[in-house]
Parts: C-alpha cells; sequence; structure tokens
C-alpha cells in the first residue's frame, strides 16, 4: 500500500479545523458557566480565551455540571 504524504495544505486546513474546534468548545464554556454563574468577569472571560488545549477544555466542560462555584472551575 502506497504511503500518502500530508500536503502544506492538508496541514494548513488541519491546523485551521483544529483552531475552530478549539474555539467553538471556548464559547461552549462562556455559554454554559454565563447561564449556570451569571455575568462573567473579564478577568475570567480572558482566562477561558487563554486555554489552547483542547483536552483542558473538554475537561472544563465536563467539570461545569458538577461545580457549584467559578472557583471549582479553576477560573
Amino acid at each position: 500500500m502506497q504511503e500518502v504524504k500530508e500536503t502544506w495544505s492538508d496541514r494548513i486546513l488541519k491546523q485551521g479545523r483544529e483552531a475552530g474546534v478549539i474555539e467553538g468548545k471556548r464559547e461552549t464554556l462562556l455559554r454554559q458557566l454565563t447561564t449556570k454563574f451569571g455575568p462573567l468577569s473579564p478577568e475570567t472571560t480572558a482566562k477561558v480565551a487563554a486555554i489552547d488545549s483542547s483536552a483542558e477544555l473538554d475537561s472544563r466542560l465536563d467539570r461545569i455540571f458538577s461545580a457549584t462555584s467559578l472557583g471549582e472551575m479553576g477560573l
């Protein structure tokens, strides 16, 4: 079987998709935090915006169900 090499454009598209997924998770987290805890401070919003790991965002999205405060969310 012939090995398929990833092209430069394939890498760029992949990076763009990954960035879009992360941005979508950030937006979802912000929406859920606002729904659960009310309006967020600019500091909290900035902390969420600084999260660039999909796994970290997933962890926080899962944590929202059991957290009773932003402190428990690590924010």
